[in-house]
């Protein structure tokens, strides 16, 4: 007696967690449902690479450095061209001044400017002005061979990102398959269970297993 009451408290929780299964199936169903509702944009593997290309931040990062570099290395090239200064300076002069006509001091304002002009060129300043164009080049070209080196980066990731959603979706035919496999094992040992051929653990065992096949469909799909 107390073997058929551990045998019969085995068979409920089996129950118990099959139904508990069964729920989060279809709760998960319903919610695939809503997100297979959305609007889907289908992309071929070219316009994957432009979007990638077109939007990395890395790579706009490393565009605006090579920019900057090369900034650098007209500013070093500068350093050897001569350079020009003008400049213009206006004064004004206020006070009496005696008037040579009226023989009378009278007020005048005077206005003034002064013009220059200087120009310099540079001709030695110990091969500094050299290793900073030097340095500024090699600058220069580090940050494009960085940049060369994430494009290489980001459209490596869109061709693997690719292909994982290419094997994901074969996953997600295979786990169809699964489903329906299950499925109609699960019809067959139902109708054996209802003639008395299979025992009812059976058919609660294959009821696990349809909705394991069911559940692992829906986490293929998303």
């Amino acid at each position: 007696h107390a073997s058929g009451d551990a045998y019969w408290i085995s068979q409920h929780q089996t129950i118990m967690k099959q139904i508990i299964l069964i729920a989060f199936v279809l709760l998960c169903q319903f919610a695939g449902t809503e997100a297979v509702a959305q609007d889907v944009q289908r992309i071929t593997f070219s316009e994957v690479v432009d979007i990638a290309m077109d939007r990395s931040t890395a790579i706009r990062a490393s565009g605006f450095n090579v920019d900057l570099q090369s900034a650098r290395v007209q500013s070093a090239k500068g350093d050897f061209l001569p350079n020009l200064n003008a400049g213009i300076q206006p004064s004004a002069n206020f006070g009496l001044t005696f008037d040579q006509n009226s023989l009378q001091l009278v007020n005048k304002t005077s206005y003034f400017s002064n013009v220059g002009l200087s120009s310099s060129l540079n001709l030695f300043r110990g091969f500094g002005d050299v290793a900073s164009l030097k340095q500024a080049r090699h600058s220069f070209e580090a940050a494009d061979f960085t940049m060369d080196r994430t494009k290489q980066d980001v459209l490596q990731e869109a061709i693997i990102n690719f292909l994982l959603v290419v094997q994901d979706r074969e996953n997600v035919k295979i786990q169809e398959e699964n489903v329906k496999s299950q499925q109609q094992l699960l019809e067959r040992i139902e109708e054996f269970t209802r003639v008395g051929t299979r025992p009812v653990s059976d058919l609660y065992t294959q009821q696990a297993n349809t909705a394991q096949a069911e559940l692992d469909h829906l986490n293929a799909e998303r």
